[in-house]
């Protein structure tokens, strides 16, 4: 009958089942718990791993091209660089989390 989960798999409710339970999260076709910790952990590593790329990518070579030049980078130039990449690191971070909490 309509609304009767006692056919469904353990943690799985709602029509054809494809609805996991209160406190559970879809991985594949599977409802398992949701640990928050290893998420924020995880979050945390992707956001240093993309300011060490940043790093490498964007940052050091400017530096570099800088200094063949004789020129230097002024500090504004710097702080806005800084702020620009923490600010795409965090949103990275917060879009990582709503994909993986919805």
């Amino acid at each position: 009958s309509r609304g009767d989960d006692s056919c469904c798999a353990d943690g799985h409710t709602g029509l054809l089942c494809s609805v996991c339970a209160t406190g559970l999260t879809k991985a594949g076709y599977k409802c398992v718990r949701c640990n928050r910790g290893e998420l924020i952990s995880a979050s945390v590593l992707f956001g240093l791993f993309l300011l060490l790329l940043w790093y490498f990518m964007a940052w050091r070579p400017a530096v570099e091209a800088a200094s063949a030049s004789k020129t230097r980078l002024s500090m504004t130039s710097t702080l806005k660089a800084i702020l620009k990449a923490a600010y795409s690191v965090f949103k990275t971070i917060r879009n990582v989390m709503k994909s993986l909490t919805r």
